[in-house]
């Protein structure tokens, strides 16, 4: 897409009442005390602190930061300078972008925004990690400074200004696998795929294609992104794979175990049965077609649901969970999920999504507020990062033999 038709995606602009964010207190929360050391991994005490002392006003604003010209123009805004960025460069091939904060001057006066990789969810997350950062600093501070605004049309429109579309990687009856794919190039490396193309980039190098073969000459592709699929970005982005010829999306990647705690590093999950909750409404997703579990029933992990963002996981939350005989938690899967059972209603042709997951933590409930997890996500030791790295590896190794053996897809 050219600059002014990707321009004309920021026209319509909704703006998200703060009362959709509630305050979350440790107590409340699966997380309890970790949970102020969770948000501060993603929102830094340095930008806040400093955002409270002066009472700046804050903007949130679901855009890609690459679009921050776009803003600068349709705002009219004299200035716009990085004041923070929150992303790993370097250490990551996949996934270490993060939202950035700019300072924006304007008419003699000036604000911080932060833009959030465009999804409502995505959007949700930040804007309900900065407002509690906010009001823990300040009770009532966010009520004056802080507003939140999302731009629908750039966020159904991701697969085109993205260049995922231009790209024509896809064929039909191609099997997708996103998540983890650092490990995944390796593991199928070593265990015999040849490799057809790699650093296949769209626009901005947003997203990077693999394409790989196994040993019957079959194409498997993995989709990277240096962005987070973060909750509906990943059903957008799915909707369009299936389109344009994909019959399979398998993700491999971590979930919160709501079992019991030493499912933590240690049991791999594969639902089948998905849900998302959004507000006080549960929405099920019947998967048309789900291989993986079909390959490897041990694995049945039943019902798994996605939460949009993380502080909604609280113990209220739990109840929920606990008497919907829910066993995982994550941001993602059910998206995709929504996207497989859309399309093959629509239009007629059955497409499937398999999760292939690893718990990373333990979503507690009220009577276990004393528990005290080995692991959780807020966990970053090297220990817990070396634990991670061989659940990780047991989890691809795992399934390997459905992708050495597959024929479903078209010959590279």
């Amino acid at each position: 897409m050219e600059v002014q038709e990707i321009a004309k995606l920021y026209d319509h602009v909704e703006p998200i009442p703060l009362d959709i964010y509630p305050i979350v207190k440790v107590e409340n929360h699966t997380m309890g005390n970790r949970l102020s050391e969770y948000i501060a991994q993603k929102i830094p005490h340095a930008v806040v602190d400093k955002i409270v002392k002066n009472k700046i006003p804050v903007e949130v604003h679901g855009a890609y930061d690459g679009h921050i010209s776009i803003l600068k123009k349709k705002y009219r805004w004299d200035s716009v300078t990085l004041y923070y960025s929150m992303s790993k460069p370097n250490q990551r091939r996949f996934k270490y972008e993060r939202p950035k904060f700019y300072k924006v001057t304007t008419k003699g006066k000036s604000f911080i925004i932060l833009t959030v990789f465009p999804g409502k969810d995505y959007v949700n997350h930040y804007a309900s990690l900065l407002k509690n950062s906010i009001e823990s600093k300040m009770p009532g501070l966010s009520a004056d400074i802080l507003s939140v605004f999302r731009y629908p049309e750039i966020e159904e429109n991701i697969y085109a200004w993205s260049g995922l579309a231009e790209m024509n990687i896809v064929q039909e009856n191609d099997v997708i696998i996103i998540g983890y794919l650092s490990h995944i190039i390796r593991e199928f490396m070593w265990n015999g795929f040849d490799l057809v193309k790699s650093r296949v980039y769209s626009k901005d190098n947003l997203f990077e294609w693999i394409i790989m073969k196994n040993n019957r000459g079959h194409r498997i592709l993995l989709l990277g992104s240096i962005y987070s699929y973060w909750g509906d970005i990943i059903g957008r982005i799915a909707e369009n794979l299936y389109h344009e010829g994909a019959s399979l999306i398998v993700h491999i990647a971590n979930v919160g175990s709501c079992r019991e705690p030493k499912d933590v590093y240690s049991n791999i999950f594969i639902p089948m049965f998905f849900c998302k909750k959004e507000g006080g409404t549960i929405t099920f997703s019947a998967n048309p077609w789900n291989p993986l579990l079909e390959e490897y029933w041990d694995y049945n992990s039943g019902i798994h649901m996605v939460i949009p963002t993380t502080l909604e996981e609280t113990y209220d939350t739990r109840k929920i969970i606990t008497r919907l005989g829910v066993t995982s938690v994550d941001t993602e899967a059910t998206n995709i999920v929504m996207a497989a059972e859309k399309y093959t209603r629509t239009s007629g042709r059955l497409v499937g999504f398999s999760g292939v997951y690893i718990c990373t933590d333990y979503v507690r409930k009220s009577s276990q507020k004393r528990l005290k997890p080995k692991f959780d996500l807020a966990n970053r030791t090297p220990k817990a990062n070396e634990v991670r790295e061989r659940a990780i590896v047991n989890c691809i190794r795992t399934v390997m033999p459905f992708f050495q053996k597959l024929t479903i897809t078209p010959r590279a």
